[in-house]
C-alpha cells in the first residue's frame, strides 16, 4: 500500500537537527532483551490510567523485560517541554506514547528515534494511521491507535423526543433546530473550541493543512474546505444550536441530558463512562454525518502513537515492547479492555474476543467494534511541524471569532498566518 509521507528531502528538513547525533546505543553497546538474571529495564512514559496494566500485562510475558513507568500529564505541549528537557539533561525515557499531530515537532526537535528492527508496512497497521508515523524512509513511532470521529448520541433520550440520527450536517443542523423547539433546555452538541475537532471536520470536506514538496512546504488552513467547516459550527454555535460548554460543565452536561450528542473520536466512550457510570448502556454509536449526500468518509479526532526517545540503550527490549504494546494479540487485547480505543493495528477486528467487547456507555444491543472498524476516514497528509502552536493558536482566536469581535474568515486567515510565520521563522521554506 502507499505510503502517505513526507518526501526525502522534507524530511531531512525536519530532522535537521538530528545531523550527527546517534538516536541511539550501536548494536554493541544496546543491553539486549535481558536475562533471567540480568534483566533489562525499559523506561516508559504514558498519560493514561490503564498504563499499569499493560505493563504489567508485558511483564508477564517477557520476563527478562522491566518496564519503570512514569504517567505523565496528558497535555501535549507539557509533555513535549518536557521530554525535549529530559533528552537534553540525558535522562530521558526510551518509550513514550505521544499524539500523532506532537510527533512532527518532536522529530524535528531531535527528541526521538527511528525504528531499526521494527517495520510498520510488515504489521497490520491500518493505512489512514502509517503515514502520520512515517518520515523520509524511516519510521519514527508505531500507531497505538485509530479514532475515527463517530457521532455519539443519547438513544434513550432521541427516542423520548422523537429524534432521527442525521446522516449530513444539513440533517444535523436541522436537526439541531428541531430540538431548540421541542426540548428548548437542551441542545444537540457541544464545541469546545478543540483544534482537532476543526481539523477532523476541515479533512472530511477535503482540507489538507500541511504538504511537502521537496524541501517546500504548502499551509493550507485557510482553504475553502476549512472555512466551510468553521463557518458551520460558528453558525450553530451564535443561533444557540449546539453549546461552547468547557470543563467539568461539559460531563455534567452530559450526565443530565443537556447535551444530547458529541462528534468525536472513538476514543469518547471511555470518557463518557469515566465522568458519568450512571449513563451505562444509554449511548449509542453511528457514522459521523457528511457534507454531502452519499459520501461516506468520515475523519480522525486524537489517537497517538508509541515512539523510541533518542539515544535510548535499550533499543531491542524497547522496540519489542512497542511492537508487543501495538501490534500484537496481547497487546490489543489488553489495551481494548481497559482503554476501548480501536487499534491502529487491524490484527483483531473480527476476532471474537474484540467483538464480544463493548465500551460501558454504548447499548449492548450494537455491534460497536464493527462500526467503528468500518469507517473510512480522511486525514492530513502529515501533521506539520508546529501543530501543537496551531492548537493553542486557535483554542485562543476561535472564542474571538464566536464573539463577533472578528470574522471566521479572519480567524482563520490569522490561524495560517500565524503557523506560516512560524515555520518561516524556525527555517522551513513555505511556499505561497
Amino acid at each position: 500500500m502507499k505510503k502517505r509521507s513526507l518526501s526525502l528531502l522534507a524530511a531531512t528538513a525536519i530532522v535537521a537537527l538530528l545531523a550527527g547525533c546517534s538516536g541511539g546505543a550501536s548494536a554493541e553497546e544496546d543491553k539486549g532483551l535481558g536475562t533471567a538474571d540480568k534483566p533489562v529495564t525499559i523506561k516508559f512514559w504514558h498519560p493514561t490510567q490503564y498504563a499499569p496494566q499493560i505493563v504489567e500485562a508485558f511483564e508477564k510475558s517477557h520476563p527478562n523485560i522491566k518496564v519503570k513507568l512514569t504517567v505523565v500529564p496528558s497535555n501535549q505541549p507539557d509533555i513535549a517541554a518536557k521530554l525535549i528537557a529530559a533528552v537534553q539533561a540525558g535522562d530521558a525515557p526510551d518509550v513514550i506514547k505521544a499524539e500523532y499531530q506532537m510527533l512532527p515537532y518532536l522529530v524535528s526537535q531531535g527528541a526521538v528515534a527511528p525504528l531499526e528492527n521494527l517495520k510498520i508496512d510488515e504489521g497490520n497497521y491500518r493505512e489512514s494511521v502509517r503515514g502520520l508515523v512515517h518520515f523520509g524512509d524511516k519510521d519514527y513511532g508505531a500507531p497505538e491507535d485509530f479514532t475515527p470521529m463517530m457521532f455519539f448520541y443519547r438513544a434513550d433520550l432521541f427516542d423520548q423526543l422523537g429524534l432521527t440520527v442525521p446522516t449530513t450536517w444539513d440533517e444535523y443542523e436541522a436537526l439541531a433546530r428541531k430540538v431548540k423547539e421541542v426540548a428548548p433546555d437542551k441542545v444537540l452538541g457541544n464545541y469546545n473550541y478543540d483544534s482537532n475537532d476543526l481539523a477532523g471536520w476541515s479533512a472530511q470536506a477535503g482540507a489538507d493543512w500541511w504538504k511537502a514538496d521537496g524541501e517546500k512546504w504548502t499551509v493550507g488552513i485557510d482553504d475553502p474546505a476549512t472555512l466551510k467547516a468553521a463557518n458551520f459550527r460558528s453558525k450553530l454555535i451564535k443561533e444557540g444550536l449546539i453549546s461552547t460548554e468547557t470543563g467539568p460543565g461539559v460531563n455534567n452536561m452530559l450526565a443530565d441530558g443537556t447535551i444530547l450528542s458529541w462528534n468525536a473520536g472513538a476514543w469518547a466512550p471511555g470518557t463518557i463512562m469515566n465522568a458519568n457510570p450512571q449513563l451505562d448502556g444509554k449511548w449509542r454509536a453511528a457514522p459521523m454525518p457528511v457534507w454531502n449526500e452519499g459520501d461516506t468518509e468520515t475523519a480522525v479526532s486524537g489517537g497517538s502513537a508509541i515512539i523510541l526517545v533518542k539515544n535510548t540503550k535499550v533499543r531491542q527490549a524497547a522496540e519489542t515492547f512497542i511492537e508487543w504494546f501495538t501490534d500484537s494479540e496481547e497487546g490489543i487485547l489488553t489495551r481494548w479492555k481497559y482503554s476501548n480505543n480501536l487499534s491502529g493495528s487491524d490484527r483483531l477486528d473480527n476476532s471474537k474476543e474484540i467483538l464480544e467487547m463493548r465500551p460501558s456507555p454504548i447499548d449492548p444491543a450494537q455491534d460497536y467494534l464493527k462500526l467503528v472498524a468500518s469507517q473510512k476516514a480522511k486525514t492530513f497528509s502529515n501533521w506539520g511541524p508546529n501543530a501543537l502552536l496551531m492548537q493553542s493558536t486557535w483554542k485562543d482566536i476561535a472564542p474571538k471569532a464566536v464573539a463577533g469581535e472578528l470574522s471566521m474568515d479572519d480567524a482563520i486567515k490569522k490561524l495560517q498566518t500565524t503557523v506560516v510565520d512560524d515555520m518561516k521563522r524556525t527555517g522551513f521554506t513555505v511556499t505561497d
